[in-house]
């Protein structure tokens, strides 16, 4: 990740550490993580994820809990679960992805409890803003959702990997409920909106370009990793 100043944090993944590097540095700065694998809250086992204000958030995929980093301190703090793998309020089950809004909320796909959850600051537990009914195919239900973005406007995007293989328009605030999706085209023809429920693979690692009503989900296209244009009406 690379912040506004042009530094690049590093996930040292072997070191289970993230690193600082400032721009024409000749070292990094250790600035979380460092200890042994565990459950300790300097464990760092993780995907990075940056806010506006340049805080760093660690997804452990494999404890089910998020930690925060903000410039200046010492350590991590746990701002999502952190008790242990489930299906409770205050628990995940293997994470994949996070998202965090203007105000600090964090957003969570919570793969294998096919749920999306909000944990506002402070929290001590979530709140289910989508799924939470069992994986399947129904208007109140996900499955296995590996990717979550909120945008400004109050929208949130949810990528769905498995059997449903769709990315869902999701409006936050009112009026409240599920709206159309496109996905696709994988063939380039954006006229064939036929095909194009069909053609999501998803892979996560979601990026937003300027337009309000476009995201782009990572695609597993035969093994090409594309990004493939995600169209909302």
């Amino acid at each position: 990740l690379v912040d506004g100043s042009g530094n690049i944090y590093v996930a040292d993944i072997v070191n289970r550490r993230v690193v600082k590097w400032a721009p024409g540095a000749s070292e990094g700065v250790l600035v979380a993580g460092g200890a042994t694998l565990g459950l300790s809250s300097n464990s760092v086992n993780f995907d990075l994820f940056f806010d506006t204000y340049a805080n760093i958030y660690i997804l452990d995929k494999a404890i089910g809990r998020v930690q925060k980093w903000s410039p200046g301190n010492a350590g991590l703090v746990t701002v999502a679960g952190g008790n242990g793998i489930g299906s409770a309020a205050n628990q995940l089950d293997h994470p994949q992805n996070i998202s965090i809004d203007s105000k600090g909320n964090i957003y969570i796909a919570d793969y294998s409890n096919h749920r999306i959850q909000k944990w506002a600051p402070g929290d001590i537990a979530g709140t289910t803003v989508a799924g939470g009914n069992g994986g399947g195919s129904a208007s109140n239900q996900l499955d296995y959702p590996n990717d979550v973005v909120v945008t400004a406007q109050g929208d949130m995007y949810v990528a769905e990997v498995q059997k449903n293989r769709r990315v869902q328009k999701i409006a936050l605030v009112s009026p409240v409920g599920l709206a159309k999706y496109w996905v696709g085209p994988m063939n380039g023809n954006w006229s064939d909106k036929a095909n194009w429920s069909d053609a999501f693979n998803g892979k996560g690692g979601a990026a937003l370009p300027g337009e309000e009503d476009s995201v782009y989900f990572q695609d597993d296209v035969s093994g090409s990793n594309a990004y493939n244009l995600v169209h909302i009406d």
